[in-house]
């Protein structure tokens, strides 16, 4: 799991040095596309981000606050609940009648973006960013079909671990609206472990939108 995350990694920063090499300085007309002094001088120093995360797993809404300014590389808490798909978590057998069963996670991910590239001029300007991090997850395995008591009585917690890693696509409007798209690929493993499975790691894209702060 986390070698396939490291790979990806990588790869990322490898194409933005290709780009990089495509432009040669001493041209001035094909250089890469940079911001304006005063996008720069006035970009944003903090951001909220919410997004839909779609994997393997299943779907998770997200949100990323920055912790610090938003310089490279920015640090980040990404914030997650979602459902997991249910083909991860095994059926139940209770008083003798099987129910299917529900896995809720939330992930509390401490992480890092890095910008590989941007440009654009006002009002619209754009970059390319890598994130990644790791953290705690907790999973919530429920049974479906039961009164809301019961089916909590007969729930089980999870504790585990979760890593990410994301490439991805962000433009922003007057300095101060964001939406972005990316791709990426997560893990998370759980103990006790759910389903004998050691790992759920999966591909994944977002969607989201969020508010930059000076």
């Amino acid at each position: 799991m986390i070698r396939h995350i490291v790979i990806l990694l990588l790869l990322c920063c490898a194409c933005g040095r290709l780009l990089a090499q495509d432009f040669p300085a001493a041209a001035p007309d094909l250089a890469y596309p940079r911001p304006s002094a005063a996008i720069s001088a006035s970009r944003p120093s903090s951001h909220i981000l919410g997004g839909v995360h779609l994997s393997a797993l299943g779907l998770v809404g997200t949100a990323a606050f920055s912790l610090a300014d938003r310089r490279d590389p920015t640090a980040e808490l990404v914030i997650g609940f979602g459902r997991a798909h249910s083909s991860y978590v095994p059926a139940a057998l209770i008083d003798g009648i099987l129910y299917s069963q529900a896995l809720h996670v939330v992930p509390v991910y401490l992480g890092m973006r890095f910008t590989l590239a941007r440009g654009g001029r006002t009002p619209v300007s754009w970059s390319w960013y890598v994130r990644g991090g790791a953290g705690p997850a907790l999973g919530l395995v429920t049974p479906m079909g039961l009164e809301f008591f019961d089916a909590l009585r007969a729930s089980t917690f999870h504790w585990g671990l979760g890593l990410y890693a994301a490439t991805g696509l962000e433009f922003v409007v007057d300095n101060s609206v964001a939406f972005f798209v990316q791709v990426g690929a997560e893990g998370m493993g759980f103990v006790p472990s759910i389903d004998d499975r050691s790992a759920l790691l999966g591909p994944s894209v977002t969607f989201g939108v969020g508010r930059l702060f000076p």
